[in-house]
């Protein structure tokens, strides 16, 4: 029985420590393969697989179309590319941009989902905007694990809130996220098992969003929950002050 072996991260500003610290404690033994895209200025792309390679005892390649997919090693697209992977293989293109970056993240994401279901973790890192959130939903639906960085170690927030307000997804500091690929991977034996363990972690994430969903509605940040109409009360009641004044 296959555990959780395809790792699949995205992140953006602030997301480079992320990425560092994830890989730093991991070995060429790990029964999982990683993939990870990062939004980043074509000059500077080219320099992300070596600083991810000097963290590391993974071996870090750039992806090449026809790459075969191995655990125990990292991939990172080439330069102003999309990184996909097909079943065994990694495939590299150009692509037009995906919510404006070449290499985006959710393509990569729903590559993942569509071709590895359940045996895929998702991890969307720091950054703006909301890149990676419709990869984490095509993941969850797949039946793989989504995982978010905390908000209070994400130094720009807006792509795992906006995973938050859309996709269950559990939250992880940047030293559980090691850990927890070297768990998921290792997930084996009987059906029963198996399905035991899932179920302990589903449990978890359900326990976590609840928790962060709550949080989220009372600062007014949750999905389907706007700040406009308190906005709006608010304006309006400084206007009739400053009418009252007038007169």
């Amino acid at each position: 029985m296959q555990g959780r072996d395809i790792v699949v991260i995205g992140g953006s500003a602030g997301a480079l420590d992320g990425v560092t610290n994830i890989v730093q404690g991991l070995t060429p033994d790990l029964k999982a393969s990683l993939f990870v895209v990062m939004h980043a200025s074509e000059g500077s792309t080219g320099f992300l697989p070596e600083i991810v390679a000097r963290r590391t005892q993974l071996p870090v390649r750039v992806g090449k179309s026809g790459d075969r997919i191995r655990p125990g090693q990292a991939f990172l697209p080439p330069v102003d590319r999309h990184m996909t992977i097909d079943r065994g293989r990694v495939r590299v293109t150009r692509g037009p941009r995906q919510n404006r970056f070449r290499p985006a993240i959710d393509p990569l994401f729903a590559s993942a989902a569509l071709s590895y279901g359940p045996r895929v973790v998702g991890i969307v890192l720091s950054g703006g905007m909301d890149d990676g959130t419709h990869g984490l939903s095509q993941i969850q639906r797949a039946g793989g694990v989504t995982v978010v960085q905390d908000l209070e170690e994400a130094p720009v927030q807006g792509m795992p809130l906006a995973a938050l307000k859309s996709v269950k997804v559990a939250v992880r500091s940047l030293e559980e996220h090691a850990e927890l690929h070297r768990r998921l991977a290792s997930v084996k034996g009987t059906g029963r098992e198996r399905s035991g363990a899932m179920k302990r972690h589903a449990d978890e994430i359900e326990r976590r969003s609840h928790i962060l969903r709550r949080i989220l509605v009372e600062r007014g940040d949750a999905g389907g929950i706007s700040n406009a109409p308190r906005r709006r009360a608010t304006r309006n009641a400084r206007l009739r002050e400053r009418t009252k004044g007038a007169e």
